[in-house]
């Protein structure tokens, strides 16, 4: 059981459709920084090992109940603590796929503890994705409404949130730094907001609507009950995120 990443896929053509839960062999798919390209590798050596396996290629790990528990230093969290300095949220156009980490451990166990032969690819990522929009709402409307904020927190393109950042990471103190921990991800934010704008531009062009790569889920739908019977993320979860970050002192 090879915990792998959708980052695997980094190069994928996504005009071919959802990435197939198969191994690819062009290495032109994960073209593309070390990570994703290292996974990639790996998946080939598996494969060559002729030994009974599974590479799981794992989406964005939400957090996850009882408490919405998600590490306060993942780029998530980051962006929303930093959301409360600049006085925006980022909206960005595009499906999220995130699972919760409950889910993707018992869906491995599935898969584990199955009496077939694994398969060789899973795509571990949310069978039934959402826009971006309907978490970062919620998001936005639990930090006023818990008083984190007492000024409300619209929602603006990626690329208007992205310019405040910028602004504010013109000779920022350490002190502001530590308000606005996206300053540190600078590049990753950049990345982002370019991706953003390429999918704005091409909405009206794109079956995916500017969604991010789609990954197929057939595979794990029907070797994973787990995966198959998993609700969407809700406002509920968005929520639950807030009050966890807020009892860990991310906001402080």
């Amino acid at each position: 059981m090879f915990t792998s990443s959708v980052s695997s896929a980094q190069g994928w053509d996504r005009a071919k459709g959802s990435f197939p839960e198969e191994v690819q062999y062009d290495a032109g798919v994960a073209e593309g920084p070390g990570y994703g390209a290292s996974k990639y590798v790996c998946e080939r050596v598996l494969v060559n090992s002729k030994l009974p396996a599974s590479s799981f290629r794992i989406g964005q790990v939400s957090g996850g109940p009882p408490r919405g528990a998600w590490s306060t230093t993942d780029w998530l969290p980051i962006i929303v603590k930093s959301s409360v300095r600049l006085g925006a949220l980022p909206e960005a156009q595009g499906l999220l796929s995130w699972i919760p980490p409950h889910a993707v451990s018992n869906a491995i166990l599935d898969v584990a503890f199955a009496e077939q032969e694994p398969p060789i690819a899973v795509n571990l990522v949310h069978p039934r994705p959402i826009a971006w929009k309907t978490l970062m709402q919620p998001i936005a409307d639990t930090i006023v409404e818990r008083k984190i904020t007492s000024n409300p927190l619209p929602l603006v393109p990626f690329s208007e949130w992205f310019v405040k950042l910028e602004s504010s990471a013109k000779g920022a103190s350490e002190d502001t730094m530590k308000r606005i921990p996206a300053i540190k991800l600078l590049d990753f934010m950049r990345f982002i907001t370019r991706s953003d704008i390429a999918m704005r531009a091409s909405w009206e062009m794109t079956l995916e609507a500017g969604s991010f790569t789609p990954f197929s889920t057939a595979v794990a739908q029907r070797v994973s009950p787990t995966v198959k019977d998993l609700e969407p993320l809700s406002s509920a979860d968005a929520e639950r995120w807030v009050e966890y970050w807020s009892a860990v002192g991310m906001f402080q």
